[in-house]
């Protein structure tokens, strides 16, 4: 059996370039640098059954458990379209690819993080 508990927390900061589609549309591309901290908790149970002809041996389960925290470094690159509603207010949909340079180690896995996202985002410019 193996149960794993995974909390990451992302910081991202980057540049982005608007390439403007219509009068309240534009593309927008981004890059940048991420810095993510992975805190786990890991816990593995096997239990040994042996069969014998006329008797069963059973051990006890063994429960192993490791947990820790990992900082990562990566970066990201996103592709969107924003929506101006003014001057200084937007709504802005971008698809984003984390890439992580390494993965969460624990004594019992290795837990790739990198992967292709979503963001959801109301911009305020002043």
């Amino acid at each position: 059996d193996f149960d794993y508990d995974l909390d990451l927390y992302t910081l991202s900061v980057g540049v982005s370039k608007d390439f403007c589609l219509m009068d309240s549309l534009a593309l927008n591309v981004g890059v940048g640098p991420s810095v993510t901290i992975g805190d786990y908790d890991v816990t593995r149970t096997q239990t040994v059954n042996f069969t014998d002809p006329g008797k069963t041996l059973a051990y006890a389960p063994v429960t192993e458990s490791d947990d820790g925290t990992d900082i990562l470094f990566g970066g990201f690159a996103s592709l969107g379209l924003k929506w101006m509603l003014s001057e200084e207010l937007s709504v802005q949909a971008d698809v984003k690819y984390e890439y992580i340079a390494s993965e969460v180690e624990t004594d019992f896995a290795d837990f790739g993080i990198s992967g292709l996202g979503g963001d959801l985002k109301l911009v305020f410019r002043f």
